[in-house]
């Protein structure tokens, strides 16, 4: 693992460095002050440097923090020190119950106000020099304690994570109309209740899975090529603190040799724990294990760290997000090896080695899972699991991954298991096929299969769910009344980095009109679909709304950032709630929701299955619409998903509500009329 400094940025943190140390020492000076002379000395002086800064960097970062944490300190210093005034000199001192006034009290008030300015002053005026995360780490990486710079970066990590996720939820709640500039302070305060809430509620078992990734990242790099692969796992049973079953059962898995694995299986059979369990994810860091486990001929045991097996075993989530630790993308994947230019191949490999300093927090859900792969080729890891990684990749960034596969697998003495509902793509390059069903291993094939054909017919006696969807999505229905779009975005064009993303874009929708909308990983798709729900601005063009009130749902790509109830009940409860509706109604409406949502109503969201979470996000949003967009719906559905989704579509185009869908899946293109494609992006351009 190198701690990857990137060229450009060595001077700049040099300098960021030298004025952290500048802040520290001046902050402590400021402690000293104790006469008002040297308090505006010292006001003054940290009001140069902050204007300074200002007019070298052009910003001051969080400007109504900066401008609220003044106002609260100066009138805090003012008022605290006049009420409770030091009571040396009784003649010129007023007693008022419990407050003591005079003259020295408000000496002090301001001398305390003036200093304390000082500091805040000077430490805004050093974090304005600091344009991104990875900054920050490499400015504070200073300490030379073991393990020191781990610790900062899984932290600024889950800053970011956090910020990302509350923001994603406010957008959800301000989507669903809850709160809006006009709102009143009863709504504001409520919503701030809820994002703090489901803030708390989410840090653990956030923190989990930010900490595997973590320790997975920061681990010495060995040449693995001495080191034979193998699993072995005897009458292992799983189940988690919040289930009263077991979720996978008696299973006996032994692989002892180079093996390309596909796990096959529906939704909830069991794929993503057993990749857990041989990843050590399952108990290190969640579950309950019965059975005996071995990977690499490490035994696990209660003393187990996740560093045992990590230097072997790379374990790809299915959320892209909860594995990237790195603040830019080169951070990340140097993180995997040693070598720059292996680095910078494996990269071009999946088209992504022109993002080499981008942010990764700034990256598109497809840029961030061609990184992870990326990172996963670079790692030359013995074991590799993969968890639905072709989801939120384009047709060719599926293409691109495989080939890049399967040249790792045939230079590499490596086991790697996929679960994939793409299993197309897998087909080919599978020696060995493992079903999963209610938690069990009910096939298990060792020979490659002659044809598709052949493998289908016996997947088809497994998996009903596998049948083909017959609905279709009409591009309209009889109920659209009008030709006037009841929302449109004209010209509309967005840059970022300097980078076009939009360029002049003219999209429209009609009234019970279902758009599916498609494009390569980082297009602008999602960027326009935000700016159509009012979410953020253009940089230029317009938004037009035609009607009024207009009421909008939106299903994010990754739906468990948007959820804010801590159980079901709750998360259908919060829009009738922020609407003054009856208990009646609020149950009326519970229950005409119920017939999408298979989970129970007590169920905490935190630990829902990805397609649920979907089905609860549209649920919950759905409180008479105009519009719904769904970015990604069908990521992790099987095919019975599947239909159920097209249900609702349906049932939504019959009622008047117009639809756009966001997707690669090529189950909803080949089943839709009206395909918008956007295209100005190439990778590698």
């Amino acid at each position: 693992m190198v701690d990857f400094v990137p060229e450009y940025s060595r001077k700049k943190i040099l300098f960021l460095r030298i004025g952290l140390f500048a802040v520290i020492f001046l902050t402590s000076l400021f402690v000293f002050v104790d006469n008002i002379l040297w308090g505006i000395f010292s006001f003054s002086f940290s009001s140069i440097i902050l204007f300074l800064s200002y007019s070298f960097n052009k910003r001051l970062v969080y400007k109504k923090l900066f401008f609220s944490i003044l106002i609260i300190n100066t009138v805090y210093m003012l008022i605290g020190n006049l009420l409770f005034s030091p009571d040396y000199y009784p003649r010129n001192t007023i007693n008022f119950f419990i407050f003591t006034i005079n003259k020295l009290g408000l000496t002090k008030g301001i001398i305390g106000a003036l200093k304390r300015d000082a500091m805040i002053i000077i430490s805004f005026a050093w974090l304005s020099s600091i344009k991104t995360m990875d900054e920050i780490y490499y400015s504070l990486n200073i300490i030379p304690i073991k393990n020191y710079n781990k610790y900062l970066l899984i932290f600024l990590k889950h800053i970011i994570n956090q910020k990302f996720k509350l923001q994603t939820q406010y957008y959800s709640l301000k989507i669903r109309g809850i709160v809006t500039k006009t709102s009143n302070l009863r709504r504001k305060i409520f919503q701030s209740s809820l994002l703090l809430k489901s803030l708390f509620n989410r840090f653990f078992y956030d923190i989990g899975k930010l900490t595997y990734a973590g320790e997975s990242h920061f681990i010495n790099h060995i040449d693995n090529q001495c080191f034979k692969p193998n699993i072995l796992l005897k009458k292992v049973s799983v189940f988690y603190d919040n289930e009263n079953e077991l979720i996978i059962k008696d299973i006996d898995l032994s692989i002892e040799k180079k093996s390309l694995i596909l796990l096959c299986g529906d939704n909830k059979a069991g794929k993503t724990t057993l990749l857990r369990v041989i990843s050590g994810y399952i108990p290190t860091i969640t579950g309950n294990l019965f059975g005996s486990v071995s990977i690499c001929d490490i035994e696990f045991s209660e003393n187990l760290e996740i560093n045992d097996i990590a230097k072997f075993v790379k374990y790809i989530m299915d959320e892209a997000d909860e594995y990237i630790i790195g603040l830019t993308v080169s951070q990340e994947i140097m993180l995997h090896t040693d070598d720059i230019a292996f680095a910078k191949h494996c990269l071009k490999l999946m088209k992504i080695d022109h993002l080499w300093n981008r942010e990764t927090s700034t990256l598109s859900g497809g840029e961030k899972v061609r990184l992870v792969l990326a990172s996963l080729l670079a790692s030359k890891a013995k074991i590799i699991l993969l968890d639905s990684v072709l989801s939120q990749l384009d047709e060719i960034g599926r293409k691109e991954f495989i080939d890049a596969l399967d040249t790792f697998y045939k230079n590499n003495n490596c086991i790697i298991v996929v679960a994939d509902y793409h299993i197309q793509y897998y087909f080919k390059l599978a020696n060995r096929y493992i079903f999963l069903k209610n938690g069990r291993i009910v096939y298990d094939h060792e020979i490659p299969f002659d044809s598709y054909e052949k493998f289908m017919c016996i997947y088809r006696k497994y998996y009903e769910s596998y049948e083909s969807p017959s609905n279709k999505i009409p591009t309209c229905t009889e109920s659209s009344k009008s030709n006037i779009p009841i929302v449109e975005l004209k010209n509309v064009s967005v840059k970022f980095d300097d980078k076009l993303i939009l360029n002049k874009l003219n999209l429209s929708i009609k009234s019970s009109e279902c758009m599916v909308i498609t494009g390569p990983n980082g297009s602008g798709k999602t960027t326009a679909m935000l700016i159509l729900a009012g979410i953020r601005s253009p940089d230029s063009g317009e938004r037009i709304v035609n009607v009024n009130p207009f009421n909008l749902g939106y299903v994010f790509q990754n739906a468990s950032f948007q959820i804010v109830g801590s159980t079901v009940e709750d998360e259908l409860k919060i829009g009738p709630l922020l609407r003054n509706w009856t208990e009646h109604q609020i149950n009326s409406f519970i229950k005409s929701k119920s017939k999408y949502i298979s989970v129970n109503l007590n169920d905490s969201t935190i630990t829902l299955h990805q397609v649920d979470l979907k089905f609860l996000a549209y649920a919950a949003s759905d409180i008479g619409l105009d519009l719904i967009i769904f970015d990604e719906p069908t990521t992790y559905m099987d095919n019975k998903d599947l239909n159920k989704f097209f249900e609702i579509i349906n049932h939504l185009q019959k009622i008047g509500v117009a639809i756009i869908i966001v997707t690669h899946d090529e189950r909803i293109l080949k089943r839709s009329k009206q395909v918008v494609s956007f295209m100005n992006i190439k990778y590698g351009k």
